[in-house]
């Protein structure tokens, strides 16, 4: 059993080591408990000796007020479509933890059916069945919205394997519950909808705004400048994402990227078309990047957003740890980007950016690698819908070619606009950069 326990604690750890996201100024708890309040559940899949069976859906509602042992508790009943209601447990809810009793115990089984104040990988015990209790591990917090208002969520994991076998993570909702059953958290139950008796709270398979900004995004390019070991070596790198693909045992979607260069290498010329470089996977629930290089099939997790101030994502093998030092967000035409500042310390930091990646460069996040700026860095990352956006190492870079001389077209070398992007036909008289210069076309 702590054997079990230890491992799906690991797990969790290795996937999202100290992630947390920051609530948003509009986060307030939002009770379980209302009377009149309504949950739709699906059953999928039932033991054979149940008096119900697959597919199966009924009604929780809660409904009536009981004392015990000297505390007031909210009934709740289940009813199956086209069956009477029966009585199922009495819950009470304090200081954002709910309690239950369930129907078929003694009224001094009182046992917890979620706890809110639980952090990332902490520990808890809940119900599983109507007869059982198991514990679980949360993997991530933050804070979403749900039909314009704000949820705290937790997602969690079985921490004990048990007969019926856990459909891996999945969400607890605060003045929701679990999406599977809200009262056994059952991997065997689908929740399809939540209304507190005036208002639809929760329906399966709406949109749930999360606040982060995705990575993977098909066409979404980042333009790199990689200036060498010696001054006549100076290349631009363009990585593209580009068509979707599928990685065993990795559970998000998953897109390849493709590089191309172009610009000098020891005093050469040197250029590149697209190559494959490498996969991209992006882990919904914890907002996790992971890259798989051509020919293998393990991912090697690149970024985890969304990690707190001290949130940990690596330690050395000299003992360092990799964490975050800093965060904050920066705003560039409107839109807001969420940072964080990555390091062993203040002295050597790398700015992860969501929805960006690394200011080093989409590939290299500075975990455990040599100097930020030590031979590239980051101009701009450009969205498939004209979208960018651009670091101050990249602010810089593109003024200082605004304010060099332009040059004359003597080649056919591959062309960006002043915006950083990538070029295929140019326009007569237009202004364009080729080997790091500007020049008419």
């Amino acid at each position: 059993m702590k054997k079990t326990v230890m491992l799906a604690a690991i797990f969790c750890w290795l996937l999202v080591t100290g992630a947390s996201a920051q609530l948003s100024g509009g986060y307030e708890y939002q009770p379980f408990l209302k009377e009149g309040k309504t949950w739709l559940v699906q059953y999928d899949k039932v033991p054979i000796e149940r008096n119900h069976y697959p597919n199966d859906s009924c009604f929780f509602y809660l409904k009536g007020d009981t004392t015990i042992n000297g505390q007031v508790y909210m009934k709740a009943y289940r009813q199956f479509i086209g069956s009477e209601p029966i009585y199922y447990a009495a819950l009470r809810e304090t200081d954002k933890t709910v309690y239950m009793i369930h129907g078929t115990r003694s009224e001094s089984e009182e046992s917890t059916l979620y706890d809110f104040n639980k952090l990332t990988n902490q520990f808890f015990n809940s119900y599983i069945f109507e007869d059982q209790k198991g514990g679980y591990i949360v993997c991530t917090t933050g804070d979403v919205k749900i039909r314009g208002k704000m949820y705290r969520r937790q997602i969690v994991e079985e921490a004990v394997v048990t007969t019926w076998k856990s459909d891996g993570v999945f969400a607890i909702y605060e003045g929701i519950g679990s999406e599977r059953n809200p009262f056994a958290l059952s991997s065997y139950c689908t929740l399809l909808s939540c209304n507190d008796g005036e208002n639809s709270l929760y329906e399966k398979g709406e949109e749930i705004d999360d606040f982060y900004d995705q990575l993977l995004v098909e066409g979404k390019t980042w333009l790199v400048r990689s200036y060498g070991p010696s001054p006549d070596c100076d290349l631009l790198y363009t990585y593209t994402l580009r068509g979707d693909t599928v990685i065993p045992g990795l559970y998000g979607p998953c897109k390849k990227m493709y590089a191309s260069h172009e610009g000098t290498f020891w005093g050469q010329p040197d250029k590149s078309e697209a190559e494959y470089v490498g996969t991209l996977c992006e882990i919904d629930f914890d907002h996790a990047v992971y890259l798989v290089a051509p020919g293998s099939r393990q991912g090697k997790r690149l970024y985890t957003f969304g990690l707190p101030v001290g949130g940990l994502f690596n330690v050395h093998s000299d003992g360092d740890k990799f964490m975050v030092i800093e965060r904050d967000t920066v705003e560039q035409k409107g839109v807001k980007y969420a940072r964080q500042a990555m390091g062993v310390n203040e002295n050597e930091t790398f700015i992860w950016v969501e929805g960006v990646g690394s200011e080093t460069g989409p590939l290299y996040n500075g975990d455990n690698g040599p100097l930020v700026g030590s031979n590239e860095q980051l101009i701009s990352c450009t969205w498939p819908d004209g979208r960018q956006y651009v670091t101050e190492y990249g602010k810089k870079y593109l003024e200082g070619i605004h304010n060099s001389q332009v040059i004359s077209n003597d080649s056919d070398t591959p062309k960006y606009d002043l915006q950083g992007r990538r070029v295929t036909h140019p326009k007569k008289g237009a202004i364009y950069i080729k080997n790091g210069r500007k020049y008419r076309e």
